[in-house]
């Protein structure tokens, strides 16, 4: 048995998103990520896409701080926030993404340190950013009834009675 260990302080916290489109956004840090880092990560969105921005995520502590809030209270013309219900991360394409990254493309990966790690998540980034296709796929493996078959999946999350008994709302 092989065993890998950068030591026990080391590690990288990640931001992302990704759109239906297939284009992936994100930003990588090497310390936990506080509400700061949020509203500078959604700063980068407003002026990186154009338009209205749906934004789909958990209720993570650093997405209902009062500086988040503030921001988004600030950006509601622009963005308009759907909280996930706790627990159920299958709903949010991105966890797809980062659930790909991990055990698909970083498989059997052991880094030397941060700069090793960071080479390689920035190196599959860019490989899956080669291909819409695959992005886009994440929304058809979400149970998140949007895209082109939101009417079946709506209907399957409706009966499904984990997704039922959760707190859903919108901001």
């Amino acid at each position: 048995m092989l065993r890998c260990s950068m030591g026990k302080r080391e590690r990288l916290a990640t931001i992302g998103g990704i759109t239906p489109e297939g284009r992936i956004y994100f930003r990588v840090h090497e310390e936990t990520i506080k509400s700061r880092q949020i509203v500078e990560y959604l700063s980068q969105l407003l002026t990186e896409i154009r338009g209205h921005i749906v934004l789909v995520w958990d209720n993570g502590s650093t997405h209902t701080s009062k500086e988040t809030k503030a921001f988004l209270g600030s950006v509601k013309e622009r963005l308009t926030v759907f909280y996930l219900p706790p627990y159920f991360p299958k709903l949010n394409p991105t966890e797809y993404l980062w659930t790909y990254i991990k055990w698909v493309k970083m498989k059997d990966f052991c880094p030397m340190g941060i700069p090793d790690l960071k080479r390689k998540l920035f190196g599959c980034v860019r490989s899956i950013r080669g291909s819409r296709r695959t992005v886009r796929s994440f929304f058809d493996v979400s149970p998140m009834p949007m895209g082109r078959d939101a009417k079946l999946k709506a209907e399957k999350l409706l009966s499904d009675p984990d997704a039922v008994n959760r707190n859903w709302r919108r901001e």
